[in-house]
């Protein structure tokens, strides 16, 4: 689902990097999609073949955008020892890549429950 604002009137997009996988990302979705005006903004929630087991968010969570990484370019190599930290990085970029918006705030699946940060972040910079 993409949001009906273009990059000058958005409220902050937020990107959630997977790290963690399905269980914390659900947790934070849960207190994030309530606080969001999907109208005036986006949640992004970009996944690879390596963080498919979060596919049933997608149906649990409608108004969330998860943009499946098809090139994952030098993240795709799982010999490397720094292969989870490119998943992460490549996740992130695509994140903010797509983010509109002046601002965009960015967190992991493996932060606590977000409801009272996000709710500072959006009184201080979604207007």
């Amino acid at each position: 689902m993409t949001s009906h604002c273009s990059i000058h009137d958005c409220g902050p997009p937020i990107t959630v990097t997977i790290v963690s996988g399905r269980d914390a990302l659900r947790d934070n979705l849960s207190a994030l999609v309530p606080q969001m005006d999907f109208e005036n903004g986006e949640l992004i929630v970009p996944y690879d073949k390596f963080s498919v087991e979060i596919e049933d968010l997608i149906h649990e969570f409608p108004q969330v955008m998860f943009p499946f990484i098809d090139d994952l370019g030098l993240a795709e190599s799982t010999g490397v020892s720094a292969h989870a930290h490119r998943l992460y990085d490549r996740r992130r970029a695509v994140g903010l890549k797509l983010a509109k918006g002046r601002l965009v705030g960015m967190l992991e699946d493996l932060a606590d429950n977000h409801k009272e940060k996000f709710a500072t972040f959006w009184q201080e910079f979604g207007r």
